[in-house]
């Protein structure tokens, strides 16, 4: 994620087309562009994808006030875009940035290896998960190495609560409130929601297998929703991840469409 304020960093200002949002903006653009030109959709259906993600407040809020999960989110419709198109190492390569970036990517980035296949319908869940894995590994070891404290207080015990440091993410959810009242619940609630979630989740998916990228968008804009408001320091601008999923879930779905005989008897 600091590689967006690198042009700042470097020339010693803030301002102008250095600005972390000007390159967050263009990385934004560029991804989702790309995703646009190779999903199989309709005209009217990409320019809906296209405002939701970007034109809407959804996304031109963000892209204002320097959201860094606009970029996240376009590489995770590049994702999609490749998975759709069965391009499994353009799928690994914009998933394991994506992950590389930020925790909110890895769902979607272990999702893909349930619905990732090659032109003929074999599943490339290797390929995809060693570009991934690849990824985060060269992105992230250099800092394990140099901080390791540092690494497990930023990526893990921070995100869980454990830090001991208050987040600013604060709107007024479930899950924050409820630990407002009643502290220890921010350790328990949301490893107890993961559990039984992950329950479902495996058993839906066990009778529906294999699973679609359709069906695994659904999954995961239901399973983002519901972490989100069940976190004791979140955001409620997250909301854009399940939005997103939700729609190009129904975009992405396969609709079947009986013969002229099987209608007529």
């Amino acid at each position: 994620m600091g590689v967006f304020g690198l042009p700042s960093a470097a020339t010693k200002k803030s301002k102008g087309l250095t600005d972390a949002r000007i390159v967050m903006t263009l990385m934004t653009l560029l991804a989702s562009g790309w995703a646009l030109a190779l999903l199989r959709l309709s005209k009217e259906q990409k320019l809906r994808v296209a405002q939701v993600l970007i034109a809407l407040p959804t996304g031109a809020l963000f892209l204002s006030t320097g959201g860094d999960d606009m970029p996240i989110l376009a590489l995770l419709l590049l994702g999609v875009a490749a998975l759709q198109r069965r391009q499994s190492n353009l799928a690994g390569v914009s998933l394991g940035l994506a992950a590389a970036m930020k925790l909110t990517a890895w769902p979607m980035a272990a999702g893909a290896l349930l619905v990732a296949h090659d032109q003929r319908g074999r599943s490339t869940w290797r390929r995809v998960l060693v570009w991934i894995g690849a990824i985060v590994v060269v992105t992230t070891v250099p800092f394990i190495f140099r901080a390791p404290g540092a690494f497990m207080t930023n990526v893990f015990a921070f995100p869980l609560g454990l830090a001991g440091v208050s987040s600013p993410a604060a709107s007024a959810l479930p899950g924050h409130v409820l630990t407002t009242w009643l502290p220890v619940l921010g350790h328990i609630l949301a490893p107890v929601t993961l559990l039984i979630g992950g329950y479902f989740v495996a058993k839906y998916a066990r009778r529906h297998w294999p699973l679609t990228l359709s069906q695994l968008l659904a999954i995961l804009s239901l399973t983002y929703a519901v972490m989100m408001c069940v976190a004791s320091a979140t955001r409620i601008g997250y909301l854009i991840y399940p939005l997103n999923f939700a729609l190009w879930s129904s975009m992405t779905e396969v609709k079947t469409v009986a013969s002229p005989e099987l209608v007529r008897h």
